[in-house]
């Protein structure tokens, strides 16, 4: 019975180890990843470190120091956003904005960290 057991951890061991299991495995993480991005300020607030997040909203005030409360319809949040980015773009209060990034988790509240900042495609403008 022992050697039974010892040949199935055997297998499974060498599966574990076979570079096209590790590949698959690699590409799923991509893919669930890729899907997994926050996409408002709600769940933004409750989300994990690091998760990547795209969001669409208004930046409707500077803090000073690349910070920024950022706006949607379900909550605000801060967001960091480097001088040269912001610099590259010409919004206010009204500019509807895509911000690309990820979460930030702060002892007192979630921040988001900007990678990239877009105009958003509005049909109204």
């Amino acid at each position: 019975m022992k050697t039974k057991y010892c040949a199935i951890a055997l297998i499974l061991g060498s599966s574990l180890l076979n570079p096209a299991f590790a590949a698959t495995n690699t590409q799923t993480t991509a893919t669930v990843q890729a899907t997994s991005s926050v996409s408002n300020v709600l769940n933004a607030n409750a989300a994990m470190d690091d998760q990547n997040v795209v969001l669409t909203g208004y930046i409707v005030d500077s803090l000073g120091n690349e910070m920024y409360t950022f706006k949607d319809s379900t909550g605000m949040i801060t967001v960091e956003i480097d001088d040269e980015d912001m610099a590259a773009i010409d919004v206010d209060a009204t500019t509807q904005v895509v911000l690309v990034g990820e979460v930030d988790v702060e002892p007192n509240a979630n921040t988001i960290a900007v990678d990239n900042i877009l105009l958003a495609n509005n049909p109204n403008d």
